[in-house]
């Protein structure tokens, strides 16, 4: 199989052990396919990268950023980090829920809105030694 991209040599960073490995990293049709060298149609010297996977912001206030998520995304994206976790209170307590509508409608082209319908997490009971439950 050809592949469009193999990434040769690369520092790969291994997220079961933490450490990073040198590999040859193989992409087709925009997905990694390989970590072993294949015939491909480009070939890039990555020597002197550090490949790791998409980074996580797991807990993002965008409004304290001064920037649109549109905007944000193009500050990010290309350093690394391909989801954020965003927390729109600091809009919904000026803006309402018209605020956080606007802000979902300027996300990045290409990302679906949030699933509809998706059911609220159980709350959980509280046990006995829950300070809830103490008299």
């Amino acid at each position: 199989m050809t592949v469009d991209v193999c990434l040769r040599g690369g520092r790969v960073f291994d997220v079961f052990s933490g450490a990073f490995r040198r590999l040859d990293v193989s992409i087709a049709a925009g997905r990694i396919v390989s970590l072993t060298q294949r015939a491909a149609r480009e070939t890039i010297d990555a020597r002197r990268l550090w490949i790791v996977p998409g980074l996580v912001g797991a807990h993002v206030h965008l409004k304290s950023s001064h920037l649109s998520p549109a905007q944000f995304a193009r500050a990010v994206v290309p350093r690394g980090t391909t989801t954020v976790i965003a927390d729109p209170h600091e809009v919904a307590n000026v803006c309402g829920l018209a605020g956080v509508r606007a802000g979902l409608a300027s996300r990045p082209a290409g990302h679906s809105p949030p699933a509809a319908g998706r059911r609220r997490p159980r709350r959980r009971r509280p046990t006995r030694s829950h300070p809830s439950t103490v008299e």
